[in-house]
């Protein structure tokens, strides 16, 4: 069983400097179809599909994504929350912010990390609240003995390390509470993913490993999981050789860095996870 992830795709169809807007098209539709393409038996985004939260470029993804031959599923962001409510959000991607599912004999959860909604700009940092918690836990009590992955869009403090880790708004502010639930699962393999920070980074802790994504404008990049009998592979790609995409200058609401900022030297190369 293949998993395909992606993080913070920032789809927009706006651009300051028009004439960037090709290569800005040209970018997302080549990132759309390396994601939908035949070779995997699901794909997930890691959450910000969109850069402004606009409703149109959030439909656009899922609606360019709805071909592949394969299930999507969809972390929520605190981009893609902005201004949509999760209500809003449900209608869009046909999914609901929290739930769980199996597939080849893994379970998997979808927790939503976004801090609610209204909120103001400035609160990008992640949070997860006390039902969400109790939520979580019979999700890690069903899953014993068997391997789990659960996927947000922030960071849990304390599990990897990276360029900028010292930003408290990188985290769920909660981390230590999620980690403690997490903590109780035994008998298989442990995985969390996650993007938010804009760079990669891998950890352990216990038994649970951690994964994060870098920003698909900078990178090109996402990641497959490649679950054997006794471990999960995992391998990371890219879809173009640029070290930089000088169309990502002039999205709104996103800070543009190079490939090798972005990758900080993590590419998860000999990354294998005991199962």
């Amino acid at each position: 069983m293949r998993i395909r992830y992606f993080a913070d795709l920032h789809y927009s169809e706006d651009v300051r400097d028009m004439a960037l807007d090709a290569e800005r098209a040209a970018f997302f539709s080549s990132a759309l179809d390396a994601f939908s393409a035949p070779g995997a038996d699901l794909l997930v985004s890691l959450g910000d599909v969109s850069t402004t939260s606009r409703p149109e470029s959030m439909r656009h993804v899922h609606d360019a994504l709805e071909r592949a031959p394969f299930p999507v599923h969809y972390v929520y962001g605190n981009h893609d929350t902005m201004f949509v409510n999760e209500a809003h959000m449900d209608q869009i991607f046909g999914r609901t912010a929290d739930y769980s599912f199996d597939q080849g004999g893994v379970h998997f959860v979808v927790i939503d990390t976004t801090k609610p909604f209204p909120r103001s700009i400035d609160e990008w940092g992640g949070h997860v609240s006390t039902s969400q918690l109790e939520w979580l836990g019979s999700e890690v009590r069903s899953a014993q003995g068997r391997p789990l992955v659960v996927m947000g869009h922030h960071a849990l403090s304390g599990t990897m390390s990276f360029i900028d880790d010292d930003i408290e708004k990188a985290y769920v502010d909660n981390s230590d509470e999620v980690l403690e639930v997490l903590g109780s699962h035994v008998g298989g393999a442990g995985i969390y993913l996650c993007g938010h920070t804009h760079h990669n980074a891998y950890g352990t802790l216990g038994a649970w490993h951690f994964i994060m994504l870098a920003d698909v404008p900078a990178t090109a990049g996402y990641l497959e999981l490649d679950f054997k009998p006794s471990c999960a592979e995992v391998a990371y790609r890219h879809f173009d050789d640029a070290e930089e995409h000088p169309f990502s200058q002039g999205l709104p609401l996103y800070q543009a860095h190079t490939r090798t900022h972005a990758e900080s030297g993590c590419t998860f190369e000999n990354v294998v996870i005991p199962l």
